[in-house]
Order: structure tokens, then sequence, then C-alpha cells
């Protein structure tokens, strides 16, 4: 591992002496490319750069020296400014290297138009051919713009052409016909589904079509194309494989888009390139180089076609929709309404709105056939989510917070939702930072600048309850500074007394359920999130327990700069889950997602349990996961908390005597003289749910296992659907567990209960609730 830090390779790069050799020809590597003559001595000093960064142990979004990353590839961008794309990418990639977004502005858009424009520029696009692929008379400019055309070939076009006038052999007309029904349903199934019957060419065209679906799967579907062959179909499949560095298959994306316009490649092959690399691009969410490709692709639809539709290949209006969510997540600031009235007034708007959605959905399936209905059905719940996570997005408190659970509970929703709820937990809309100015003001009593040297306006972070800027201390400590949202206390108190209005209608439906019990740990739980003296002492608690954790961190909490509103930590660097999910290798993964289980087993000193496994609060770095957020973090009953500990133990070890004692014990039955164990025993265990395994052979479970699991126990097909509650002393405990789950499924790896570290983990979790438990003599 390096020894270098932040500010001895600021000091080099600043011309002070560098600490070693390596520092020192890394320091000149980054001088000459600023002024390197030509892209191929400057992919060459980039080359160079980045090995010795590698060398040293240092990642590109994983380490505190990742700026380092950064600085090679803007001295890339000031080496190739006399070329518009090359020179955009080079930024992009210092954004990426920053962890930042750089946004989308004119200079992105003409460097992809001008990348659009030059793969146009092949000899074969002239006039005859533009107009030899025009449409029919009888096609329509409003029928190319309303319709999902595609194709390798503009084959929707050839095939309408061909239908009517009668004419063509039967082999081309049936792979017309194939590309058309993909093309009009942006799926390329009918195309894999006849891949026998295809030419070499046309399977090259069906794989990378199907790089480009909108569908999930799509890259595995794309590798079941037998014999799709060509460099372009490589290129796809090495951009997606998980086992490669995110920053290795960026970088790679855009040289090959380079080089496709210096090789004057076939642009109708490009356009799918085009589309194959925007597509991996959105599913990576990173939006601002993606923004960059389908503006070239739209550019260059628009040349081929002679300008009669800028989406040739269909799969632009998915894009923009993609874009569109994800702006929508950082929309204009906002203050949060605070007072009871206008907490009732939002909540009333909410419903109004859902309910107007819904009766609109309802009576359009009144007058459509029984297949259309079922589709409207799936429309109708994609908008009903859209619609609430818009306003619970402007509401905040409790009601958003529901719908940042909701996004981890693995709901069959369409990919466009799924991205929506998402958002809600990845990047809110923020408050003003005028509002925060004053708060910090507040609460520490002067002005930010006499804490802070810097304190960035751009939140990185906006939650239901507070609000995370950027900062740096005076000393040059980097450090995130949360500020509790102004008002949200009082918010979270009308709203929980609009929800206790309800608990009579939920007493008549399930009268044997403790919904008072469960609104008043509601209440508890998030009034104790705002109070963050008390968040403060709970993470040093924690940084105390996981201080010599080889997988696990903690940051260091800043108590000169934090108070009951202000929390100032030490600031952490690395990738989010997804990224980490994407492209670290098994072995890594299962190392992390230990990690996590050991800290989801964790009874810190103090009676403390970490119950907040939102995948925003952890951030994988080099060789351990940091982790945010210890607010929801309740203080545990020392003897619930070793029957808790005591049935995970059973449940690792299927000691089902075990089980059902703990079930009984926590208090699941309602009445448990009579209550059908051997049914819950079963369905309790999550290895119920699932086939799959992972590369190791453990248990593999599905982002949806919590639903799947509701489903199951409390249905009315369950002998048990009155005799079973959830009680309230446990519901962040099941929080923690499901959460837990859902972020291994993600990471895609497995619960492996005879691995000796997991083991070692319940057992401890189990040791240290029994001394807890236990009385002193």
């Amino acid at each position: 591992m390096t020894t270098w830090t932040r500010a001895s390779y600021a000091a080099a790069v600043r011309g002070a002496p560098p600490v070693d050799d390596a520092m020192r020809e890394l320091v000149a590597a980054l001088r000459a490319l600023e002024r390197a003559s030509g892209d191929e001595e400057a992919r060459a000093l980039e080359d160079r750069a980045f090995a010795i960064l590698a060398e040293q142990g240092v990642h590109a979004r994983r380490s505190r020296l990742s700026s380092a990353y950064g600085d090679v590839h803007r001295a890339a961008a000031a080496a190739r400014e006399g070329d518009p794309f090359t020179s955009t990418w080079s930024r992009l990639m210092a954004g990426y290297c920053d962890g930042v977004e750089v946004g989308e502005d004119a200079t992105n858009a003409a460097a992809g138009h001008a990348l659009g424009l030059a793969l146009a520029s092949h000899p074969e696009v002239t006039a005859t051919r533009a107009a030899e692929i025009a449409p029919p008379e009888w096609i329509t400019d409003a029928d190319l713009r309303g319709r999902r055309l595609a194709g390798g070939h503009f084959e929707v076009l050839a095939m309408a052409d061909a239908c009517r006038r009668g004419a063509g052999d039967a082999d081309a007309a049936r792979w017309h016909e194939a590309c058309a029904r993909a093309h009009l349903s942006a799926d390329p199934g009918p195309l894999v589904d006849e891949q026998a019957s295809w030419t070499a060419a046309q399977l090259r065209v069906v794989a990378l079509l199907t790089h480009a679906a909108p569908q999930k799967h799509a890259a595995e579907r794309a590798a079941a194309v037998v014999g799709a062959t060509g460099a372009e179909v490589e290129l796809l499949a090495r951009l997606r494989d998980p086992e490669r560095p995110m920053h290795d298959r960026l970088r790679e994306a855009g040289a090959a888009l380079a080089e496709l316009r210096r090789a004057e490649a076939d642009p109708e092959t490009a356009l799918l390139v085009l589309a194959g690399i925007t597509r991996w691009l959105l599913q990576a969410k990173h939006f601002d180089p993606a923004r960059v490709v389908a503006s070239a692709a739209r550019a260059l639809s628009l040349e081929l076609s002679a300008g009669q539709t800028e989406d040739s290949l269909g799969f632009l209006l998915d894009v923009h929709e993609t874009f569109a969510t994800s702006a929508s997540s950082s929309s204009a600031s906002r203050s949060v309404p605070v007072t009871r009235w206008s907490r009732a007034g939002g909540t009333a708007s909410l419903l109004l709105a859902l309910t107007a959605k819904l009766g609109v959905s309802r009576t359009r399936a009144l007058f459509t056939s029984k297949k259309r209905a079922t589709r409207l059905r799936r429309a109708e719940l994609d908008a009903l989510v859209e619609t609430a996570a818009t306003r619970l997005d402007a509401l905040k408190g409790p009601l958003l917070k529901v719908a940042q659970q909701a996004s981890t509970m693995g709901l069959e929703l369409s990919p466009a939702i799924e991205r929506r709820l998402i958002a809600t937990r990845a990047r809110g809309t923020p408050v003003p930072f005028e509002a925060i100015e004053a708060c910090l003001e507040r609460e520490l009593g002067r002005p930010w600048p006499v804490f802070f040297r810097e304190l960035e306006e751009a939140p990185i972070g906006v939650g239901s309850i507070g609000q995370v800027h950027a900062g740096q201390l005076h000393d040059g400590t980097e450090v995130a500074v949360k500020v509790r949202l102004p008002g949200i206390r009082d918010a979270i108190r009308h709203d929980l007394l609009h929800l206790s209005l309800l608990v009579p209608v939920a007493v008549v439906l399930r009268p044997k359920v403790d919904w008072r019990g469960i609104v008043a740990m509601l209440r508890e739980s998030l009034l104790a999130e705002c109070d963050y003296r008390r968040e403060a002492a709970v993470q040093e608690a924690f940084r105390r327990h996981f201080a010599d954790d080889p997988g696990l961190s903690v940051p260091r909490v800043v108590p000169e700069c934090s108070t009951q509103g202000v929390l100032t930590m030490e600031r952490v660097f690395g990738c989010t889950l997804g990224e980490v999910a994407e492209e670290a290798g098994f072995e890594e993964r299962r190392r992390f997602g230990e990690a996590l289980l050991r800290l989801h087993f964790a009874f810190v000193a103090g009676g403390y349990a970490w119950s907040d496994p939102h995948p925003g609060n952890y951030v994988f770095g080099e060789d351990r996961v940091h982790v945010l957020d210890f607010g929801c973090v309740p203080r545990w009953d020392a003897a619930v908390r070793l029957r808790w500990v005591r049935l995970g133990q059973a449940m690792m070890e299927r000691d089902e005597a075990g089980l059902k004692r703990g079930i009984r014990e926590l208090g699941f039955p309602v009445d448990a003289d009579h209550f059908d164990y051997q049914e819950f025993v079963a369905k309790f265990h999550p290895d119920y749910y699932t086939d799959d395994v992972d590369e190791g052979g453990a248990a593999l479970h599905s982002a949806n296992i919590v639903t799947e699991q509701l489903r199951e126990l409390f249905s009315r097909r369950s002998t048990n659907y009155h005799n079973v509650q959830i009680p309230p002393d446990l519901i962040l405990g099941l929080r923690a567990f499901y959460g837990t789950l859902f972020v291994l499924s993600r990471l895609r790896v497995g619960i492996d209960p005879s691995r000796p570290s997991f083991r070692r983990a319940v057992e401890a979790a189990v040791l240290s609730a029994e001394a807890m438990a236990t009385p002193p003599p």
C-alpha cells in the first residue's frame, strides 16, 4: 500500500520534492501529458500514469488519492483541446474520478453532435443513398415520429415497402418481418428466437440491437445470440463485463468511439454501437457520458434518414425518459412544508392526485379489451408510483422514508419507475442553500466560515430528515456536514398525528395487531433521528467497536462542529453499492458481504444494533466498507436482543426447535397456543424462497425476497392469517435483516453459514448478548 498522502501528492504537483521516485515519475507524466502533441502520445502517457497509480494501490473512485486519476484526465483534456469529442470524454472521465456529475451543457452536446456527423461522413452516405432510404409515400412524417422505428439497416421501412409491393424473396421478407416486430415493440426477441435462420451479418445486427434494448437482461440475451461475431459485438460484451473496473471500461468506450470515427466505420453499424453504449451507460447510471453518446446517435440518425427521423433505432425516447427521471431528482430547490395544515394539505393533495390517476386508468379499462386492460393496470401502477414519489420528495419526513424503503423491497415495477424510486433514496430535491446557511449559523452560533474553509452549495446527499454538504476544515481536513432540514421535527410530529388517526381503521381490519405500539415506535425512532448529538455518540460507539475490523470503517465525528442539528464527520471516498456490484469480482464482493453481515450481527456497547441498511449508507473503499448514518440505531433491551440473536443462530444451524422457541418468545404469534409453527418455520427461513446459488455455492436471494416472504406469511392462504403479528420492538430488527438481504442480493452474494468468518460473527453476537443480558454478580 502506498505511503503517499493527499497533501504530499498535492505539494508535488505544485512543485515540492516528491516523496519517492514513483511520485516523481507520475508528476513528470502529468506535465508531459499536458504538452502532448497527438492522441497517440496522450494515450501512451495516460497509460503510464494509470499504471503508476495502480502499482501504488490507488484505485479510481475508491481512494483518498483518487483525485490523481482526475488530474490525469484533466491533463489529457488539455492536450486534446483541438478534438471536441476526445477532450469532452476526458473531461467527463475527470468528473467520474472526482465523484461528481459534470452536468449537461452546450460543450457536451456539441461534442456528441460532432461525433455523430463525423460518423455520418462515410463515403457511402450520399444524397442518392439518402433518397433510397426515404420512406414510401404512404408512410407520412407523422408516422415516422410516432412509431418506434429501428433496425441496423432501416429494415422497418424496407419491410413496409416490400409488403406493399408484394415483392421480394421469402428469406428477405421473413427477416424484414422479424425486424419490424422487434423494432415496433422495442424488443429484439423475435430476432433472437429465429437466429438459426440468419446469416452471419444478420446475427451481428441481432446481437448489437439486443445490447441496445431497454428490457432487463439485454446483455445476457445478446450473449445468447450464437455465431454473432465482429469487433463491435466483442466491444459491447467487454463494456458489460462486471469483472473489469468501471474506470477501464469507460476509457475503452471513449477510445472505441474515437476509433469508429477514424476508421470510417459503416455508419449504420456505428449507430447500433452508439445505441448499445448508451444503454450500458444508462444501466450503470453514468448519465453525463450517456448524454454525449445519445447526442451522437441523434445526429447520425438524422443524417442517415435524410432528416426524416432523429430516432431511427427507436431507443432515444426511452433514453430521454431516463434523463428526465434523473433530472427530476435534482429539480429546483424548495422548502419543506412544516405546519400542521401545510402537511395535511400536502398529504391531501397527494391522495387526490393518486385518486385522479386511479380513476382515469380504471375508466379507460372499462372501454378496452381484456389484454389491453392488463397493460393499462401495469401502466396504472407505474403512474401511481411516479406521482407518489414526486409529491413525497417535496414533503420529506416519514412519508418519503416509506418511498425510500419501498425502493429496497424488490417490487416488480417497470425499469423507469424502479429508477424513480431509487432516485428518492439517492438524490432528493434539496432545500435551498440559504436555509442551510441559516441553520448552520443558528446551531453553531456563528457563520459557517468561522468553522469551515469551504462548504459546497450543492449537496452531496439529500435525505428525508437531513441534507449533506461537502466541506473542508481550516486545517485541510475534508468533511461531510449533515444539516437537519429546517422544521423537520414539526413535520414528523404532524405526519405521525395524521397517521395515528388511521389506527382505529387498522384495528378493525386486524384487531389483534398492536397498531398503537407500532405508531409509538415510529414516533420514537423518527424523532431520535433528528437528534444529531445522539447520533454522534452512537457513531463514535460503532467506530470504537470496529476500530480493528479488517473490512469495516466508521468515519470520525468532528465534535467541535457538531450540535443537535448539525453533524460533521470526516469525509470518506469510494464507490456506491451499484458501482461496486457492477465492477468488483466475486471474491471482493463476498468480502464486502461478510463485512456487512458482521455489522448486522454486531451488538455494540450501550446496547446499540445497526438497523439502517440503506444502500446509500455504505461507501465501498479499496478494501473496506465505510458505514454512514447512525440515526436509526435503536437501543435494544438486552433480553429481547438475546432472543433475537439466538433466533438468527437457530436459523443458521437449521435448528427447528430453536426457531420455534425464538418465534414464540419474540411474540410473532398472537395466540401462541394455537399457532402453526411448522408453516411459519418453513416460510420464515430465507432459503425457502430461492434455488439459486452464488459463485461460491451459497444460497442467493433475489431483491424481492421481502415482498415474497410477507406475501406468504401474511396472506389469507396462510393458516396463521389471523394469528400472526410483527411485534413493534422488532420492526427495526426486521428492517435490518431484510435490508441486509437486499444489499447482499445487489452484491450478488449469498449467506454461507458454513464459512468460519460468518459463524464467528454470529457466535460473537450471541456471547455479547448473553453477557449484556446477565445481571452482574
